[in-house]
């Protein structure tokens, strides 16, 4: 049985005061892996581990998913598995990216996540807002903590140049984005949507 992601959960929205707001459409595609395919690359003492899944789907067309830098065991030959995919509603044709994976056969759920960090792969959806994208996001960081460094530290009639020369500034820009990086609560709130996605297509086999 193919499954499906309810009208409720298809659409990701969250907003981030410095961030911006975030809107992400997700779907799924369901196939059965017809083979499995791993190379090891070993440069000095990095060993890196890239896979190939290869899935039919149900119009007989075959497609295989690159895990790159990878060791996470999804599946083996003949397992049926469920791909949800999300795009960035700014551009779906250029930000999509493969988040997740649902393995029918084992009634096993992944986020997709590869060894350099599997949020690298999410930033890629989860950070495109408008006006100008992470350029604005570190502005906007940037503008806050002049602002900050100013109003508690600099004497109103100290000049412009000074402001700017301070190292008080930029090392309150420093903090600031480290803080808004830590508390930026998207990527778990992404995680359980992610989550109650799955429990659905629980449901719906349970049903069938």
């Amino acid at each position: 049985m193919q499954v499906s992601i309810p009208d409720s959960l298809k659409f990701f929205r969250t907003s981030h005061f410095v961030r911006g707001e975030c809107r992400v459409e997700l779907w799924t595609e369901t196939g059965i892996v017809v083979s499995h395919q791993q190379t090891t690359t070993t440069v000095g003492s990095s060993v890196t581990v890239d896979q190939a899944l290869w899935l039919q789907f149900e119009d007989g067309i075959e497609r295989s998913i690159d895990l790159v830098n990878t060791n996470m065991h999804l599946a083996r030959p003949g397992h049926k598995i469920t791909e949800i995919i999300g795009a960035n509603l700014l551009d779906k044709e250029k930000f999509n990216a493969l988040v997740a994976f649902y393995n029918h056969t084992t009634d096993e759920f992944y986020f997709y996540r590869n060894i350099r960090g599997f949020r690298s792969q999410w930033r890629f959806i989860l950070y495109k807002s408008p006006p100008l994208g992470l350029f604005g996001y570190w502005f906007r960081t940037v503008l806050l903590s002049f602002g900050v460094a100013y109003l508690l530290f600099m004497a109103p009639n100290r000049s412009l140049i000074l402001l700017v020369a301070s190292p008080l500034p930029w090392i309150l820009s420093i903090l600031l984005w480290i803080i808004l990086h830590v508390t930026d609560r998207r990527y778990t709130l992404f995680e359980k949507h992610l989550e109650k996605i799955v429990e659905d297509f629980r449901k719906q086999l349970k049903e069938s």
